[in-house]
């Protein structure tokens, strides 16, 4: 009986739709419907799988009794959300697939659990971990996904890189499922919103410096972890603007030396470039 009265709490509070905007550190139920519906509108099947993750990870976070303002925070769901999606971008969702999945929407529950106990700051890592396990461990013996046949580009698209740097966090690669996230993310935060477009202009001016392909900069493939950095400190002063931008090119450094040793990045250029400005931000920034 307890375990129900829990249960039917965890569904009344929108714990769930909360976990899946703290894919982009809101707070927000409405911003986590918005990034629902936009996923299943561009690809049914990842839709299921980010309800479903952020469903299991959340009720694990539930049966654990972990702290309940955290749950109804989302804290134990954008993890899961995250390798959920994943597993449907990389693999064909069969059976054994959506074991995994499972299995690792309650590992990464657990692995954040354990830091946040900790008092770490890891945003994303559970899910960079378990995900990285799985894809390395099972992908000789998983069907690949169906790649997704895209028009070419010939020349840069200054929209498609501003909305693909966006939809791109939920590995979307669609303009329409881009402007809606923004659009929702500037309904939650109007700073978060801008410090978000200012990293994709950043990280695609980088990309070009770079040298990168029109198509890789034009897919948002090289901006969606700058897009988070900027969120992780959008403030309306320029102390946030200065950490923001210095987040931006630490991740893109990461990102290009990933890419050099052809290495799945996911979202590991975002976790370490924003922990590693936060502790230059707590040991010499003065508020």
């Amino acid at each position: 009986m307890d375990k129900y009265l829990e249960l039917n709490k965890l569904e009344n509070e929108s714990d769930i739709f909360k976990g899946i905007s703290q894919i982009f550190l809101q707070d927000n139920v409405v911003c986590g419907l918005v990034f629902t519906l936009a996923v299943c509108f561009n690809n049914w099947i990842m839709g299921i799988a980010l309800l479903v993750t952020t469903i299991f990870g959340t009720l694990t976070a539930v049966l654990l009794k972990l702290d309940k303002n955290e749950i109804n925070q989302g804290l134990y769901g954008f993890n899961a959300a995250l390798v959920g999606v994943a597993m449907v971008l990389f693999f064909k969702p069969t059976i054994i697939v959506w074991i995994l999945i499972v299995i690792g929407a309650v590992l990464s529950t657990l692995c954040y659990a354990y830091f946040l106990k900790k008092k770490i700051p890891i945003f994303t890592l559970p899910f960079i971990i378990i995900t990285w396990i799985i894809y390395f461990s099972f992908k000789p013996f998983l069907t690949p996904a169906t790649l997704q046949i895209l028009p070419q580009h010939s020349s840069l698209d200054f929209i498609a890189i501003l909305s693909k740097s966006f939809s791109q966090v939920l590995f979307q690669n669609n303009i329409w499922v881009g402007i809606v996230l923004l659009i929702a993310l500037a309904w939650s935060s109007k700073v978060a919103a801008l410090f978000g477009l200012i990293g994709a202009i950043l990280s695609a001016i980088l990309a070009c410096f770079f040298g990168f392909t029109i198509q890789e900069i034009n897919d948002g493939l090289l901006g969606y972890n700058a897009v988070l950095c900027a969120i992780v400190f959008a403030d309306w002063n320029y102390k946030a603007l200065t950490l923001a931008i210095f987040s931006i090119m630490l991740s893109f450094v990461c990102l290009v030396l990933l890419k050099y040793f052809n290495f799945l990045p996911l979202t590991f250029p975002f976790v370490l470039a924003s922990i590693l400005t936060l502790k230059i931000k707590n040991k010499f920034v003065v508020e």
